[in-house]
């Protein structure tokens, strides 16, 4: 009874969340251009499942994922501070500096999602932070010392690996929104202690017997 017990809570804290996936894979949030219109962040499904982003929202910056919205093993979603331009004259804006500069995003001009927010982030002192539809913290990114004082190669903050604030300056100035620099090792699926226990479980038995 006691090793099935055992089994059981093993089970529980093995068990991995589809969402635990998701990471952000890349963020600027410190561009060395006159205001903030190039800032982005982006989140990338390193697991095996699509994830349901519904009601998925972001502190620090303002946006919430749509009802439908959803986010396919291996795919990136970028969420932009200013997406065009075509409300002011700033050709800083992330389809003017990514895309073709023509200030409206045309069907097919990029290979991924990309989606417009509101609200600028801080340089130093902020905490951006991806949530799921219950409030919880999928994945966070502290904009406090990464690029020091000052930006002025234009490198963004890459995810090095799905270790919990694993990120490093990025090597590319401007960032590489749609895609990722570092490879990332894809989190395991929810699993059962049970598999991993059976081999103990004939151990125990071959020592009693």
């Amino acid at each position: 009874m006691k090793l099935a017990w055992m089994l059981g809570v093993g089970s529980v804290g093995f068990a991995v969340s589809a969402h635990a996936a998701v990471v952000i894979s890349e963020i600027n949030y410190m561009p060395p251009t006159n205001g903030q219109d190039t800032e982005f962040v982006e989140i990338f499904n390193t697991g095996a499942a699509v994830v349901d982003l519904a009601e998925w929202s972001w502190s620090g910056i303002g946006f919430t994922f749509p009802t439908g919205a959803s986010l396919a093993p291996g795919g990136v979603w970028v969420v932009a501070l200013e997406l065009t331009d075509t409300t002011d004259t700033n050709v800083e804006s992330f389809e003017h500096f990514y895309g073709n500069g023509n200030g409206v995003v045309d069907v097919g001009e990029f290979a991924y999602p990309v989606v417009d927010a509101t609200g600028g982030m801080v340089d130093g002192g902020e905490v951006i932070a991806l949530l799921d539809g219950t409030g919880a913290t999928v994945d966070s990114f502290d904009t406090i010392g990464l690029l020091g004082s000052s930006n002025t190669a234009g490198l963004t903050a890459e995810r090095h690996s799905p270790a919990t604030g694993d990120f490093v300056p990025g090597t590319v100035a401007g960032g590489t929104p749609g895609s990722t620099e570092f490879a990332l090792v894809a989190l395991p699926e929810p699993t059962s202690l049970l598999l991993v226990a059976t081999p103990l479980l004939a151990l125990i038995r071959r020592r009693h017997s």
